[in-house]
């Protein structure tokens, strides 16, 4: 017996047929860039991680031009090069705490919903985070760093967070990350839990170690 037709229905949700920026002067849709992660609310609200614009969309049931609720549509986190801008001041980068540099992966934290609004777990994979922005205000604080507890901005630290292409909230609210390029996954417990105070379990995978074995991942991305 054919498969029926109504398997196969879909209907365009957001997002208009040409990528780019902004809203589509023929269709009047948002247009995206590379839209990488999504996830959808219990009331149908949908987010998109858009990699090419360094932003993520909200678009309400029945919107199709949403609007931003982290970064900023089509503006980057500047990258500081330590040969070029030798002289250039010591401290946070400018948009530092606002703006993203190619999210891939959003995710909800509707544990934390107050008033119709959802805070928002982001993974920023070329600043290689996990931040946390609320839909409301904008305001962010970064969730996860490497392990021991310090940022790092050197990618051959054996801590370090590299490059992360996904999240997963687990049932007691931690957050489960594919660290791809340490090859492992790792769960972070929620924050003010005891649990977090011992740091990330190890999931799968062998740290920064690459491998075909059963012991070893490659590139976990989702």
């Amino acid at each position: 017996m054919a498969p029926s037709e109504d398997l196969y229905a879909c209907a365009l949700r957001c997002g208009a047929t040409t990528a780019g920026k902004g809203i589509c002067e023929s269709s009047k849709r948002r247009m995206l860039g590379r839209p990488r992660g999504l996830t959808v609310s219990s009331d149908g609200t949908l987010y998109v991680a858009d990699f090419g614009n360094h932003c993520v969309f909200r678009f309400k049931p029945g919107e199709v031009k949403g609007r931003v609720v982290a970064g900023e549509e089509g503006k980057i986190l500047p990258t500081v090069d330590p040969l070029k801008d030798i002289d250039r001041p010591l401290g946070p980068l400018e948009g530092e705490g606002k703006l993203l540099k190619r999210p891939v992966a959003v995710i909800l934290d509707e544990k934390c919903a107050s008033d119709g609004e959802v805070p928002i777990f982001v993974a920023d994979v070329d600043t290689c985070k996990v931040q946390r922005f609320s839909t409301s205000s904008g305001a962010l604080s970064t969730v996860i760093v490497p392990p021991d507890g310090r940022e790092q901005r050197s990618m051959v630290a054996p801590e370090a967070i590299k490059y992360p292409r996904c999240l997963l909230q687990s049932s007691d609210g931690g957050i489960i990350l594919c660290d791809t390029w340490s090859q492992r996954v790792l769960k972070f417990p929620a924050s003010g839990t005891e649990e977090a105070l011992a740091g990330p379990t190890l999931l799968a995978g062998t740290p920064n170690s690459l491998g075909a074995g059963p012991e070893k991942l490659a590139f976990p991305s989702g």
